[in-house]
């Protein structure tokens, strides 16, 4: 029998006990944008409540991880931001918690008063997932190195 999916986000108190089961997630985080994250960081702005962490657990297994931040811009405007979501396994399942997942990030961010949610998409594979979900593409950032004279 396959075991009900179950999204919930973690306490700050709780990173250190549940760090070594979310690590492969988060590896795959890094391995995807390694010059926007690294493990130490990610742990330390965890701990220091500047992310958020939301897992997606099958039973007693991390089956992936979500990463939220909190922006407060010069305007007022307040914005909780999925930062990143991933997993190191085949079967995600995300079609079982990708709902769970928007609705939660959405009350967090009327717990932290924010008016708005952001996800920043790192393939273009997630915007079509994200368009269903009423997202709408709003800003598209590309990247260039600095010259060096």
């Amino acid at each position: 029998m396959k075991k009900k999916v179950t999204v919930q986000a973690v306490p700050a108190n709780m990173i250190n006990i549940i760090w070594d089961k979310c690590l492969p997630h988060i590896d795959v985080i890094i391995k995807t944008a390694p010059t926007e994250f690294c493990v130490d960081g990610i742990k330390e702005r965890l701990l220091n409540a500047d992310f958020l962490l939301v897992t997606v657990s099958d039973g007693a297994d991390i089956i992936a991880v979500n990463i939220l931040e909190i922006s407060v811009y010069m305007t007022g405007l307040r914005v909780m931001t999925v930062l990143a979501t991933a997993t190191a396994v085949k079967k995600h399942r995300l079609h079982e918690w990708l709902q769970q997942l928007i609705d939660l990030t959405n009350a967090l961010a009327l717990d932290y008063n924010c008016t708005e949610m952001r996800a920043a998409a790192v393939r273009d594979g997630w915007f079509k997932v994200l368009k269903r979900l009423n997202y709408k593409k709003v800003f598209t950032s590309m990247r260039c190195d600095v010259k060096q004279q």
